[in-house]
């Protein structure tokens, strides 16, 4: 799971199902009592994607190409 800030500063919970606004609709989804996050990282230059219904993280990478003289 991941939570992110949407373009309007909101707070999101991204899973592999979907995007949720509030983390108390998470225990419902899975058939449990109650979520309760024990750890976070906070990984930068990472994009939130959902894409034809799936879930994604997007890093932009930037490639180089080398040859030998």
């Amino acid at each position: 799971m991941y939570a992110f800030y949407d373009h309007l500063g909101k707070v999101k919970i991204m899973d592999r199902t979907g995007i949720y606004s509030n983390i108390n609709d998470i225990p419902r989804l899975y058939g449990i009592d109650e979520f309760i996050p024990r750890a976070l990282v906070e990984v930068g230059n990472v994009y939130v994607k959902y894409a034809n219904g799936v879930s994604v993280l997007a890093m932009e990478v930037v490639g180089v190409a080398a040859t030998n003289r």
